[in-house]
């Protein structure tokens, strides 16, 4: 597994990451081998391979499965579609606010919590 950042260095981008995330997150890459390749951005996908720049230098990397994460933006919300369905709705997550997961993940158990 190759993880391709455009900035210097992985988490440094919108929301700080909590500490401990910033200091396990490398040593469990490290652990399971994960190959980490800053200032890196990926120019093209080409017959199986990314093709990727870094310095004006292109490198390519065969790859069976591409997973893209972009920036932070809101998502589209669904509430006006899910409101006429008969269900409460609750919403938590990009489609509130942009955030982390982390956040999410304390919105979602803040709701259940309260039903």
């Amino acid at each position: 597994m190759t993880v391709v950042e455009t900035l210097p260095k992985i988490l440094s981008a919108g929301i700080p990451s909590p500490i401990p995330n910033g200091q396990m997150i490398p040593d469990l890459f490290e652990h399971h081998h994960v190959t980490v390749l800053e200032n890196h951005r990926l120019s093209s996908v080409e017959n199986g391979r990314v093709i990727l720049e870094n310095e004006g230098q292109k490198k390519a990397l065969d790859a069976d499965s591409i997973v893209i994460a972009v920036g932070f933006r809101l998502a589209p919300s669904m509430r006006a579609e899910l409101q006429g369905c008969g269900a409460v709705v609750y919403e938590i997550g990009d489609g509130q606010k942009v955030s982390t997961i982390l956040h999410a993940v304390w919105e979602g158990y803040e709701v259940g919590n309260n039903i």
